[in-house]
């Protein structure tokens, strides 16, 4: 009986091991749980019922087709198209031209006049020989500053801005928000009797004045478009347009005034010498 009833006692006082044993931090947290997973349920009736959660998907919808329908900006253009080959190799022909004349030129003036001016006392104690070397000198630095501005000057060169890229026609438009290919198109007409708007150049993507009012050109070789446009230089691999049509005129003009200088340096030093 002792047996039996101590057998019974120990069945019925089996403690629950500690993995299932339900503490009060555990029943808490149990809690915390249930309530949770009940406010989320009442929360996605409540959207359910009232039509929330699909005016929110629609309204991402909306955004999505605004900001696709937004007008393009200047950062939406493409690149500009590479340079051509000659842009940087044609230039070196027009720099060694002007550098070895000028150097030639002056070295033959001053070494005629030299000895002449340095005898007198001076570049400005007077007479012919002084007035030589200024010259040559002045020549030949108007030259190098008018290649300079010819090679680095970018005259007439119609620059991306808001009033030289829009309004983009609508073709045009279309293909970039496609992001499509632009060369099978030609340049577009603008409107008649535009005061601004004369062509549009569908590779620098930028609109070209009138023909009534200056002569625009995409060059080939420099790869933008210019306005006042002459002639593309094949020396200086540069256009040659009305904004630096005079420094190009000078640059002809200071080699043929370099040459008379020296020739007329080397006239009077041999006069000199005939005379002494």
């Amino acid at each position: 009986a002792f047996g039996s009833s101590s057998g019974r006692r120990g069945a019925g006082s089996h403690s629950p091991s500690p993995s299932t044993r339900q503490t009060p931090g555990r029943a808490f947290c149990t809690s915390l749980q249930a309530r949770s997973v009940t406010a989320n349920c009442r929360c996605m009736l409540r959207m359910l019922d009232t039509g929330e959660c699909g005016s929110g998907w629609e309204s991402d919808d909306a955004e999505a087709t605004v900001q696709s329908d937004a007008p393009l900006g200047l950062s939406d253009l493409p690149p500009l198209p590479d340079r051509g080959n000659g842009y940087r190799s044609e230039p070196f022909l027009g720099i060694c031209i002007v550098v070895v004349l000028c150097a030639l030129l002056v070295g033959v003036t001053s070494g005629v006049a030299l000895d002449e001016v340095q005898a007198r006392g001076g570049i400005f104690s007077g007479g012919i020989e002084s007035v030589m070397l200024i010259l040559i000198w002045s020549e030949a630095v108007l030259a190098v500053l008018c290649m300079l501005y010819v090679l680095l000057g970018n005259a007439g060169v119609i620059k991306r801005s808001a009033k030289t890229c829009f309004p983009i026609p609508g073709e045009v438009e279309q293909r970039l928000r496609e992001s499509r290919s632009l060369e099978s198109l030609k340049n577009i007409n603008g409107p008649q009797n535009s005061a601004t708007l004369g062509t549009y150049c569908v590779r620098c993507l930028v609109w070209r004045p009138p023909k009534e009012k200056t002569k625009s050109h995409h060059c080939q070789t420099c790869s933008r478009c210019v306005t006042g446009f002459d002639h593309h230089c094949g020396v200086f691999g540069r256009c040659i347009v009305r904004g630096n049509l005079v420094c190009f005129f000078t640059l002809i003009g200071m080699m043929f005034a370099g040459m008379a200088t020296a020739m007329l340096a080397v006239t009077v030093s041999s006069s000199n010498s005939s005379q002494v």
